[in-house]
């Protein structure tokens, strides 16, 4: 849960718009309008599989699961619902702050011996509802390893009881450590209602302290735990430290083998700008573009050393969000570009942080007088949905240009059966926009275009994707309504509403029209 996570590239992408305002025009009416233009003969990366995941605080895996006798059904279905949306099932990621105040303590509860940060004492109990959560939704499960204590055997312990209790290699990776270049500074916060304290672990830190505890981390990991699962550094809260990662990867002699990324596109933490200024910056380039260049940094920095890089914590801002915009539709139409730039910058995956009651959780959960969960998902959980929809698993994504003076922006993707998605999001509140997409090396087919709407940017009910909207079972209900688009002379044309995303999805070569 990164606290303070600054958008150094924010001036570089601010500009660095795919379109040029000059050249954008409006009809008569006023209306802006807007040229998306993809180049359907140059695709690039395919998207990895179980991009989408959710990363949690460590006790908030027994807070969403549910207890054995009531397990969280809506959650796994919630989950499975996603899964299914992009082909693969969601990754789960269990860390964040929490990961260095755990103490793995199995059996009886540990006295005399936890460290005065160790604020979580986990045990038996707490293994069976993640255990019980990764079986059912198939998760591949990445884990966060306490450095803080500097107590590497029994991270090795932690690390082998929750690989022996999960399914087969579900255990992809465990994360040494958790932001470290903060462990120094002590906060606290309101996120909502939730006041979140944290003591520094560490009166003194730096990185040559840090890169000495992740070789101790490494050595004793790598011989108890063998190649699976892959051991990662990084996942700092800020970017001084990134220069650190080349060295230590060239140190450890392969016994590191990814790297861990956290982005967030505001800073909700104490001191924030007003609200208004945010919901401004949230559909500016720096919080899409500017957020995955970043991290383009620390891939760049990996693929030198043939590591891949997972952003094991992204949301919309820092300190568990911002009211009013992190828990409202706004934060569903920064998503998908985000999500977008961020697979175009070459991640392996991208986990939406979350602990409940934060303002920016993607879903939330109630007892019927039952005693059974019902599932509310939030806003971003429908970004999600439209971003796993146009881009899922093995898709591969596709130049695109587009020109306007509003500020609409657009992404597009290849399936793997040959469809064509472009995603269209447009963040005014107020103007309805005029949208023209030109296709390149390949054949106009027809097409559907899917609305993704909301009362308004502030709205955090209403909700819908297609028409459709998801139940309190975690399933997706309701009629499909997806509107037939003809092309014209090669090209599509539709309207977008105010404070809506549209999904154009065109037939496969082999058929299957918006599949």
């Amino acid at each position: 849960m990164t606290w303070r996570r600054t958008l150094v590239l924010a001036g570089v992408a601010a500009t660095a718009m795919t379109a040029a305002a000059a050249l954008a025009v409006r009809d008569d009416g006023g209306m802006p309008r807007v040229a998306v233009t993809v180049d359907a003969a140059h695709p690039g990366g395919a998207v990895p599989p179980s991009f989408l995941g959710f990363s949690l605080e460590v006790p908030a895996v027994a807070d969403y699961a549910g207890s054995a006798a009531r397990p969280n059904l809506a959650l796994a279905q919630l989950l499975t619902t996603l899964g299914a949306v992009q082909g693969s099932p969601v990754a789960l990621r269990i860390g964040g702050n929490s990961s260095d105040e755990s103490f793995w303590a199995p059996g009886a509860p540990s006295r005399g011996v936890r460290p005065r940060t160790a604020h979580y004492l986990v045990g038996d109990r707490w293994l069976g509802r993640l255990a019980w959560l990764a079986r059912v939704v198939r998760s591949p499960v990445t884990l966060g390893a306490n450095l803080a204590n500097r107590d590497p055997a029994r991270a090795l312990a932690f690390s082998r009881a929750v690989r022996d209790a999960l399914p087969h290699g579900a255990l992809r990776t465990v994360d040494i450590g958790n932001e470290p270049d903060l462990y120094s500074r002590s906060i606290a916060f309101h996120a909502g209602r939730v006041v979140v304290r944290h003591i520094a672990p560490r009166a003194r830190y730096d990185q040559s302290r840090y890169t000495a505890d992740v070789h101790r981390y490494a050595a004793l990991l790598s011989r108890g735990l063998g190649r699976d699962p892959a051991l990662a550094a990084g996942g700092f809260g800020g970017v001084a430290w990134d220069a650190a990662l080349a060295p230590l990867l060239r140190n450890e002699r392969g016994r590191i083998r990814a790297l861990s990324a956290h982005a967030y596109a505001l800073d909700g933490c104490p001191g924030h700008a007003a609200r208004g200024k945010q919901l401004r910056r949230l559909f500016s380039d720096a919080a899409s573009r500017g957020l995955a260049d970043g991290v383009a940094r620390m891939v760049a920095i990996g693929r030198r050393a043939g590591v891949g890089v997972h952003v094991t914590e992204m949301n919309s801002a820092t300190c568990g969000g911002v009211p009013g915009i992190s828990d409202a539709f706004a934060s569903a139409l920064w998503a998908p570009g985000a999500l977008f730039e961020m697979a175009r910058a070459g991640v392996s995956g991208v986990a939406l942080h979350s602990w409940p009651r934060a303002p920016y959780a993607p879903f939330s959960f109630t007892s019927s007088r039952a005693g059974v969960a019902r599932a509310h998902a939030r806003p971003l959980f429908y970004g999600l949905l439209l971003f796993a929809q146009a881009a899922g698993h093995g898709s591969r994504l596709l130049p695109t240009q587009v020109t306007t003076d509003s500020g609409v922006r657009a992404w597009a993707t290849l399936t793997r059966s040959g469809g064509l998605r472009v995603v269209a999001v447009n963040p005014s509140s107020t103007s309805a926009a005029r949208v023209t997409v030109a296709v390149r090396g390949a054949t106009a087919r027809p097409a559907v275009l899917r609305l993704m709407r909301a009362p308004g940017l502030r709205a955090q009910h209403g909700v819908s994707l297609g028409g459709r909207a998801i139940g309190a079972d975690g399933r997706l209900h309701g009629r499909d309504r997806a509107a037939a688009v003809v092309p014209a002379a090669g090209r599509y044309a539709f309207s977008l509403p105010p404070a809506s995303a549209g999904l154009l999805s065109t037939a496969s070569p082999a058929g299957g029209l918006g599949d």
